[in-house]
C-alpha cells in the first residue's frame, strides 16, 4: 500500500480568484495538483496546462464508421438484396436514405465518445486516483473550489503563506491528508 500524500490545499469562493490563484502559483514556482469546482470553470485547463483531449476524434471515428454502415447497408439492400422500383425511382435514391444514415450517425458517435473516455481514463477517474476519497468535506460539490498544491516537489511553506495572503483564500488546509 502506498504511503498518502500531503497537500496544501486552498479553498475559495469565486472561479475569477480560483483562476487567478492557480495561474500565480504556476507563475510562482509552485505545481498544482488538481482544482475541484461545483462547475466548470473556463481557462483552467490551459491554467493548469493540461493537454487537449483526443476524444473528438473518437467521436468522429465512430460517426464515420456509422454513416458509412448505415448508407451501404441501405443502398445494399434496395440495390442488390431486395430490389423494389417503387413510384420509379431507381434503386439507388439517396433521399430516402437520409433518416436512417443520420441516426446510424449519431448513434455510433455517442458509442465512440463512449467507449474512447472509458478507454483513456482507464475506467478509473483521475480524482479518486490522486487525491483519495475524502475530499467531499470541503463542499467543492456545492459552492466552494479547492486548489491542491503537493507539498513534495514544491518550494517549502515559507514560501506559499506570503503569497497566499495575497491571494487571499477563504480557507487554508495545510498537510491536508489523501487517502
Amino acid at each position: 500500500m502506498s504511503t498518502p500524500s500531503s497537500f496544501h490545499v486552498l479553498l475559495f469562493d469565486n472561479p475569477d480568484s480560483t483562476l487567478q490563484a492557480v495561474q500565480s502559483l504556476r507563475s510562482a514556482g509552485f505545481s498544482v495538483e488538481d482544482v475541484f469546482s461545483p462547475f466548470p470553470i473556463h481557462g483552467i485547463q490551459q491554467a493548469l496546462d493540461i493537454p487537449a483531449t483526443r476524444l473528438p476524434w473518437a467521436t468522429l471515428i465512430g460517426g464515420i464508421i456509422g454513416g458509412s454502415l448505415g448508407l451501404a447497408f441501405q443502398l445494399w439492400t434496395h440495390a442488390m438484396n431486395w430490389p423494389m422500383t417503387i413510384g420509379g425511382k431507381t434503386h439507388t435514391a439517396l433521399p430516402a436514405t437520409v433518416p436512417v444514415t443520420f441516426e446510424l450517425t449519431i448513434l455510433l458517435a455517442a458509442f465512440g465518445t463512449v467507449l474512447g473516455l472509458l478507454f483513456a481514463s482507464g475506467l478509473v477517474p483521475r480524482a479518486h486516483s490522486k487525491l483519495g476519497k475524502n475530499f467531499s468535506q470541503l463542499r467543492t460539490t456545492d459552492n466552494q473550489f479547492a486548489v491542491f498544491v503537493p507539498t513534495s516537489g514544491n518550494p517549502d511553506r515559507s514560501k506559499l503563506e506570503p503569497l497566499c495572503l495575497v491571494l487571499a483564500p477563504v480557507q487554508m488546509l495545510w498537510s491536508w491528508e489523501a487517502v
